[in-house]
């Protein structure tokens, strides 16, 4: 496990840069579209473009990734959503603003697929559970750091924005820098919906509902919410971070995310892999 860390630590802490950069984004984005005037109604279709973005995203980038490899789509990516960030302090329309989000969820979905492909290509089965678990612990951590960061002075309104543009690109330094080698990757072969219907009905019906929960949650719990009820009781927007912060953190319980991970290392070692 810990040889594992040691390999993939320029991946972890690109992803931890870029994380920490989503979260601060997509709270800061809701707090600066009130400030300019959008309703909660634009705000929230807005939001909604980001998952919509990730439909496409997920299609298109394991293509990527066969044709040039992690490293350059990681790069890449991590550089369009930096061009995001920077088009939200030149633009102040919410169809520009809309059209960022919808580029962000392209590009954020596919630093997944690239680090997920990554992890499980470089892991070995008795300690792959062990190592997505940090992956997803950071998949957490970081946009909750991200949220309290919102609670900076910014006097001129721009300067959380540079500091997300900044995060975004300072995260593909380790990983260019490092001397770690891509691992070799071919795009899976492709299965119709009708068809996994029929193989895991169970799960195709899962992860719809899943997968719409998650996106609901997202959506909502970047500051609509606070934005309708907190500030007319006379909270101000450090207080709304913090218990955004505090939220984030406390209902996901990412820490027993590795308990849950390293049990199930232990199961597939005992039961599945003898199984087989």
């Amino acid at each position: 496990m810990k040889r594992a860390l040691i390999d993939n630590w320029a991946l972890f802490l690109g992803m931890l840069g870029l994380m920490v950069a989503n979260g601060l984004l997509v709270t800061l984005l809701s707090i600066r579209g009130a400030e300019l005037g959008f309703s909660s109604l634009t705000i929230l279709i807005m939001q909604a473009c980001y998952p919509l973005g990730a439909l496409i995203g997920t299609i298109t980038v394991p293509l990527l990734i066969e044709k040039v490899g992690h490293i350059r789509v990681f790069s890449a990516l991590a550089s369009m959503v930096s061009v995001a960030a920077i088009v939200h302090i030149l633009t102040f329309d919410p169809y520009s603003w809309s059209a960022m989000r919808f580029l962000a969820g392209v590009c954020f979905p596919g630093l997944y697929v690239v680090t997920e492909s990554w992890l499980n290509a470089k892991s070995e089965n008795r300690i792959r559970a062990q190592v997505l678990s940090v992956y997803f612990i950071i998949q957490t951590i970081g946009p909750a750091l991200g949220t309290a960061l919102v609670a900076l002075p910014d006097p001129s309104g721009n300067l959380l924005f540079g500091l997300t543009s900044v995060l975004m690109s300072v995260a593909v330094v380790p990983l260019l820098l490092s001397g770690n080698r891509a691992p070799d990757y071919s795009a899976p072969d492709r299965m119709t919906v009708r068809r996994l219907y029929k193989v895991s009905p169970m799960a195709v019906l899962g992860i719809v509902l899943m997968s719409g929960a998650v996106a609901a949650w997202f959506i909502v719990s970047a500051v609509p919410v606070p934005l309708i009820w907190c500030i007319p009781v006379g909270f101000d927007w450090s207080d709304i971070c913090l218990q955004h912060f505090c939220w984030r953190w406390l209902w996901r319980m990412e820490l027993g995310l590795w308990v849950v991970w390293r049990l199930l290392n232990l199961v597939w070692a005992t039961v599945v892999g003898p199984m087989r």
